[in-house]
């Protein structure tokens, strides 16, 4: 049996067994705590300088967007003064050139200083032109203040001119009434020639008038007038020369043209000339040569055919005729002249 030494000795290495298992563990420990303070030493400056840089960053991309806001506006405000400036601009140019059409206006007959006003509005027109190739290539205010300029110059032009044209009407307005002064005497003289000179007139437009109511009086007038086409029966069933109405062109061998002459007792008595005008479908005149008539106005105007009859006041049967060769389908159109007027006017279809 064992004695109580080596129970006392296996309880004394097994007591210095634990205690080393212990101060293993203890060290183990110490060195975990040690490496978590290192990791947190590391990780809490990080985050520490994430989040300020995250702060920097966010207070420069803001300052950023309202300097660039402010930019933006900046030039929306300019752009807005650019555009009044110019449409302003453009209504003083228009103003000034209408100032000078009223201007070269009252010139009047005066072709020098018209000529200058011309030249001077001229110039109005070519800086419009270069204010429109300035809004065309957006123009900024320096080059609308230089436009404007030149604008202001032309205004003193016009000015200078303006003072020109008063003091002219003035001078003007005074020869006019030296004018007036020098011809009240001429005019009370010529007064007496012209109240003279009314009554020889108004006695020669009585007479003119009676003369004219007499001409037109005496002036002949068909009554029932109207155009037909002939055929002439060459023998085969009728009597040859026998006339026949027709509407067919190629049957047609003449035009005849039918009317009344109304009575007129106060009409020229006698052999009276009447000259009658035929036109074809297509506006040619139908002759058979180139004689001419003269109208009442002087006109030489030439004719188809030409009938000699007696008239005597009375009223009279009228038949004149047009022959052709050949005649073509449409409208044939005729009139009838007598003493150089119309008296008469009708048409005939042909198919």
């Amino acid at each position: 049996m064992p004695d109580n030494n080596y129970y006392d000795n296996q309880d004394h290495n097994e007591e210095e067994y634990y205690d080393e298992e212990q101060e293993y563990q203890s060290e183990e420990n110490l060195q975990e705590e040690e490496e978590e303070k290192k990791s947190k030493g590391i990780i809490v400056p990080l985050l520490i300088g994430f989040v300020v840089l995250f702060g920097l960053l966010s207070a420069f991309l803001g300052y950023k967007y309202l300097t660039e806001k402010d930019k933006v506006n900046i030039v929306t405000i300019e752009k807005e003064t650019i555009y009044k400036e110019r449409d302003g601009f453009k209504n003083d140019i228009d103003a000034l050139k209408m100032e000078y059409d009223s201007l070269i206006a009252v010139a009047g007959d005066n072709e020098l200083l018209k000529s200058q006003l011309q030249a001077e509005k001229q110039q109005v027109m070519s800086l419009q032109q270069q204010l429109s190739n300035a809004q065309a290539r957006g123009a900024n205010t320096s080059e609308i203040n230089a436009l404007k300029s030149q604008l202001n110059g032309l205004r003193q032009q016009y000015a200078s001119s303006l003072a020109e044209v008063a003091k002219l009407k003035s001078k003007n307005q005074e020869l006019v009434m030296t004018v007036d002064s020098q011809t009240t005497t001429i005019s009370a003289i010529n007064q007496e020639k012209t109240i003279l000179a009314e009554e020889n007139n108004v006695l020669k437009q009585d007479n003119d008038t009676k003369a004219q109511i007499i001409d037109v009086a005496k002036k002949l007038k068909a009554y029932d007038v109207y155009a037909e086409a002939i055929n002439i029966d060459r023998g085969l069933f009728v009597k040859a020369g026998t006339e026949r109405v027709t509407s067919k062109a190629k049957k047609a061998d003449k035009i005849r043209i039918g009317f009344k002459l109304g009575e007129n007792k106060v009409a020229n008595h006698g052999d009276k000339e009447f000259y009658l005008i035929v036109k074809t479908p297509s506006g040619k005149l139908m002759t058979g040569g180139s004689e001419t008539f003269k109208s009442a106005d002087g006109q030489s105007i030439p004719y188809s055919s030409k009938q000699n009859a007696m008239y005597e006041g009375k009223e009279k049967n009228m038949l004149m005729y047009m022959a052709a060769k050949d005649f073509s389908s449409g409208v044939y159109n005729v009139e009838v002249y007598a003493d150089g007027v119309s008296i008469g006017k009708s048409s005939v279809t042909l198919k």
